[in-house]
This record gives structure tokens, C-alpha cells and sequence, in this order.
């Protein structure tokens, strides 16, 4: 018996590109719950790719859905294809959870820019080009567009993703740099990495820091390599968070212990206990005197976020001053889960125990 054809409709949106010319998207598809969640994705990707990098590339884009058995996504110039199980079937009746779409369409325009214009060199590192720089922004636009508990629960995915194919693969890790052809990596630990260095120095110096490496790389082809947006990155950053690039380069792990609270009239303060190792290739640790910032967010009785300030742990001073703050319920350290920790047990604490102290 001969299978039914699909059947495919066709939408065509015309959005307005910063060089005053007119982009065609079409998005051919078959299920038509997402096409208005998809449409206004493409377009909100589209104007903030120009904002960041300049006219988008290619004179149109057409986004396609194609059915299971393909492979989930892929692209080329102007040309975007997802599977119709990576969000076209999703459930609309609950917009909250659609942010799968944002972000796959997201980083697919932004790879448009990052992948297609300026096809990254074949070295090593070219998975993190390719991969962990659209990522990253794409990201971002979830963290602000859903909120950061949507952005914690994406990073879970992340580590999980990472911890399961380290524990699965015994050989010797190369750094998110170097990597080519490694999801865990350039989707796993890379997502960790650049977002502890957007919370550090701001989101927005790093997004502009990737639009500088485009630039430089459209201006001089072949550039487009891991190393050259490291020192990209190095050279933006100020001094005092040049270790920064060492989320980058090299295999490292934290832990963060949240100790005694005490509550004073006029401020409070807590104890903060940090360690900081590199894993050499033979699993060995090699411990590193910690001097990293890494966020300190206090939450009320219902969670919401009422005070943040970026903790600076010393072991030989490890209590952090903050305001008196009435409200308050529990302290945690990088809330995000950005920073690679074996485990977070101890990385926030209730405020009830101030009460005895």
C-alpha cells in the first residue's frame, strides 16, 4: 500500500533587517500548533542577531519541519530545518513550557551568523565555535524571557548531560577549547562555563564580547577559531576577572559550603567556604587557592530572589557582610548551578538557624 503523502502549508512573514531591506522567512510546516510560538521566535532572534552582529547574512530564511526519521536539526545558509518532534507537536495550551522552541530557533538564527557566515576554521575547537557560542546566547534569551528558575532547570540538563558521558567515557578530557565533535562538552560543560562568566561580568559584555570575535573573524577569514575568541575574551575582560578564561581552558571544579549565620542588628553575616581543584588527566586533583567571585543570592519565605551580591571567598576570612534584610528565608550560592560542583548539598542554607546564633 503506498503511504499518504504529507502535507505541508506555508506562512511567510517579512520582517524589517537594520539595512532598511525587507527579510522573507517562510516556515513550511505540517503541524500548525507552533507556528505563531515559531514565527515570533524567528523574528525576535532575527532583530537581536542585528543587533549584535550586524544585517542578517542572507537575503531570506525558511524554516521546515520535517518528519521523525531525519535528522532533529540541521541547516545551512538561509535555511533551517527541525524535527516535527523538537517543539512543532508541543502543547500550546501551556506557554510556559514552550521555551524548547525559543531556544532551538534562537540558536539556530544566531548559528546563521556565527556558523554560516564565517564557517569556523577546522582546528581544534571548532565544536565550540559551532556550537557553545549560539548556544550561550540563545540561553540568554531564555534566562530573560522565561526567567532564571527556567535557566536553572536548563543548566541541570546541561551538568547532567556533561557528568553522564564523563562517567561514561574513561579517557583524558580535553578542555571546552579544544573540543570538536563532543555535545557533553560544547553543550554541556561550554553552557556552564559561559554562563558562570555572564553572571560574573554581565551577560552583556560577553554577548557583545561574541559579536567582536564575528566581526573580526568576517573581516579576516579563517580566523574563526576557539582560540581566537579566547583571546578576544581576554583581552575584554578587566584584570581583575582575567582568570575568568580559565572556565574556558581548563578542567575545573568547585565546591561551595554555605556555614554559620549570624544576625546582627544592623546587618547579618555568613560564612562561606569554597575549594577549587583542576583534575589532571589521570584523575588526580590538583588544588588551586580560590580567589573567584561567585554569586550570593538571599531568597524570602517564597523563594523570590530579595538581595544578590557577588561573594569573593577567603579561606582565611570567610565571613561576607550583608544588610539587615527582614524577609529574608535562606542564602544560596551560584543559584544558577553554573559552576561544576560534584554535589550542591551544601551551598545554601536556612535563615531560621540565625535565630540561635
Amino acid at each position: 500500500m503506498a503511504q499518504t503523502a504529507i502535507t505541508y502549508n506555508r506562512q511567510i512573514i517579512l520582517v524589517q533587517s537594520v539595512s532598511g531591506e525587507v527579510i522573507r522567512v517562510q516556515i513550511k510546516y505540517h503541524h500548525p500548533y507552533q507556528v505563531r510560538q515559531l514565527r515570533n521566535a524567528v523574528q525576535f532572534a532575527i532583530h537581536k542577531g542585528e543587533r549584535l552582529f550586524g544585517h542578517y547574512p542572507y537575503p531570506s530564511l525558511e524554516i521546515l519541519e520535517v518528519p521523525t526519521g531525519s535528522a532533529p536539526i540541521w541547516s545551512k545558509p538561509g535555511q533551517i530545518a527541525i524535527s516535527e518532534k523538537q517543539g512543532w507537536t508541543a502543547d500550546y495550551r501551556q506557554p510556559e513550557k514552550l521555551d524548547h522552541i525559543d531556544y532551538l530557533v534562537s540558536r539556530e538564527v544566531f548559528r546563521q551568523w556565527l556558523v554560516h557566515r564565517i564557517q569556523p576554521s577546522h582546528q581544534p575547537g571548532e565544536g565550540f565555535v559551532r556550537q557553545s557560542l549560539a548556544d550561550y546566547l540563545a540561553l540568554d534569551i531564555i534566562s530573560r524571557q522565561y526567567g532564571t528558575d527556567r535557566l536553572t532547570q536548563r543548566l541541570l540538563q546541561r551538568k547532567a548531560l556533561y557528568v553522564r558521558n564523563r562517567n561514561r567515557i574513561h579517557k583524558p578530557e580535553v578542555p571546552v577549547l579544544k573540543s570538536t565533535g563532543n555535545d557533553a562538552l560544547e553543550y554541556g560543560r561550554a553552557a556552564l562555563a559561559l554562563n558562570s562568566i555572564g553572571q560574573i561580568w554581565g551577560s552583556k559584555p560577553l554577548s557583545l564580547t561574541i559579536a567582536q570575535f564575528y566581526r573580526q573573524a568576517v573581516q579576516k577569514p579563517g580566523s574563526a577559531t576557539a582560540s581566537a575568541f579566547a583571546n578576544t575574551l581576554a583581552n575584554n575582560l578587566p584584570d581583575s576577572l582575567h582568570y575568568l578564561t580559565t572556565y574556558l581552558s581548563d578542567q575545573l571544579w568547585f565546591d561551595f559550603k554555605v556555614g554559620r549565620i549570624a544576625a546582627l542588628p544592623d546587618r547579618m553575616t555568613i560564612s562561606v567556604f569554597a575549594t577549587k581543584w583542576r583534575e589532571n588527566t589521570d584523575g588526580q586533583r590538583h588544588y588551586i587557592p580560590i580567589n573567584d567571585f561567585v554569586p550570593l543570592v538571599v531568597v524570602d519565605e517564597q523563594g523570590r530572589e530579595i538581595y544578590r551580591q557577588l561573594a569573593h571567598p577567603n579561606p582565611d576570612k570567610p565571613e561576607v557582610s550583608l544588610p539587615a534584610l527582614p524577609t529574608a528565608r535562606a542564602v544560596l550560592i551560584d543559584p544558577l548551578g553554573a559552576w561544576p560542583e560534584l554535589s550542591r548539598h551544601d551551598n545554601n542554607k536556612l535563615l531560621k538557624a540565625a535565630t540561635s546564633l
